[in-house]
């Protein structure tokens, strides 16, 4: 099956614009892995980058982020190692309103996050696979020992005090990678698999799918991390019927144009009125601003968000860096160039938290990286006064 059509692709490069504004956005494609858990809603792509794309995600929890293109193509999930295959019948619906349903406590309720028993170290079987091998609890193939995961196992050359060493399961697929640190007896236990354990869920091992070096080497005391909250803007509203659209005032605002005012916009003005060239009646007195959070394992609500990581002897007090902001942003330098671009700065001036607003406002990947810098800045600044 074509999961990317050139209608889909189409309709992804056309929501770029819009970045992580879930309520201008429909939901374009649905990816859905057969024999098991995960879904993945397609929201929008870079036509540059198209192997970037901004989706929802139902896997293990709900999410939102950027995902791979090229990985979601060549995925092959277990028993029988199948491709990711694309509801046919899905019909387009607004990203908002998907994402509140997905994350609302009825969703989670019925089966939208995980409810896990007493901690275990191996899987809890729940079945058994029709060639007689056992699944776990999400019908994925755990193997008896005679086969394993694939694996890797990363080289620490500037870490000495690093030690490696390998494990394979005698009764499933699992391979484990543990890494030692001499120097304060720390370890990490990185573990390969293709079905679900409740050690990687509750954190006491690390996914091999997903971990990289950054996050070994925070284990072992050998980085620092900051967590990054994931954060979006919202205007209440509500849709009302074309037929009762006359019943209302019109707001001389399109609701995009609301939301490009940027969070805390006052919006006390359109209060109860229409958006214009829209059936959007506006509930609220401000463009709000929201921390995306979900239920983690145990069941409470938590935040979403990336980590920053940073080795230990760049880290000045507070658990700050000299040059922070200028180290967390991927590519260096981006920002500052669609600054000067769009006139902002015209020499090396720093950006203030207004042209970070401004920048916000551009959509896509520019909207992402001011809206990093702007975090990012704010935390200096706390961290500053303490």
């Amino acid at each position: 099956m074509k999961l990317f059509t050139k209608e889909i692709d189409k309709k992804l490069f056309q929501q770029y614009k819009y970045g992580s504004n879930l309520s201008e956005q429909k939901v374009v494609a649905k990816i859905f892995n057969p024999y098991g858990k995960g879904i993945w809603y397609l929201l929008n792509s870079d036509p540059n980058d198209p192997d970037y794309i901004w989706a929802i995600v139902d896997l293990f929890a709900v999410e939102m982020g950027s995902v791979s293109r090229s990985k979601i193509e060549n995925m092959k999930v277990p028993p029988f190692r199948l491709p990711l295959e694309r509801d046919l019948y899905f019909e387009e619906v607004n990203a908002l309103e998907l994402w509140e349903k997905l994350t609302s406590e009825n969703y989670m309720a019925k089966g939208g996050e995980m409810k896990h028993p007493e901690y275990v170290e191996e899987v809890i079987v729940v079945d058994e696979f029709k060639d007689g091998g056992a699944v776990d609890r999400e019908g994925n193939s755990i193997g008896n020992g005679t086969f394993h995961a694939d694996y890797n196992v990363y080289e620490f050359e500037e870490y000495p005090q690093i030690t490696n060493s390998v494990s394979k399961s005698e009764t499933t697929e699992s391979v484990y990678v543990t890494y030692y640190n001499k120097d304060n007896d720390k370890e990490a236990i990185v573990r390969f698999s293709n079905h679900v354990n409740n050690a990687t869920i509750f954190g006491d091992q690390l996914n091999g799918n997903f971990t990289g070096k950054d996050e070994i080497l925070y284990k072992l005391g050998l980085m620092k991390r900051v967590f990054i909250p994931r954060k979006f803007i919202y205007i209440p509203n509500r849709a009302v019927k074309y037929k009762d659209v006359d019943q209302y005032p019109k707001a001389d605002l399109t609701i995009k144009e609301m939301y490009a005012l940027g969070a805390g916009a006052d919006l006390s003005k359109y209060n109860g009125k229409i958006a214009k060239d829209s059936n959007y009646l506006i509930l609220g007195d401000k463009v709000e601003e929201h921390t995306e959070k979900r239920k983690n394992a145990f069941g409470s609500m938590v935040e979403i968000g990336n980590y920053i990581y940073e080795p230990l002897d760049k880290f000045a007090k507070g658990g700050e860096t000299k040059n922070w902001i200028q180290d967390a942003i991927k590519h260096k330098g981006a920002l500052r160039k669609q600054a000067k671009k769009e006139g902002l700065i015209h020499g090396d001036e720093k950006l203030s938290m207004a042209d970070l607003k401004k920048l916000e406002k551009e959509g896509g990947k520019t909207a992402k990286r001011a809206h990093l810098a702007e975090t990012l800045k704010k935390i200096r600044e706390r961290n500053a006064k303490k």
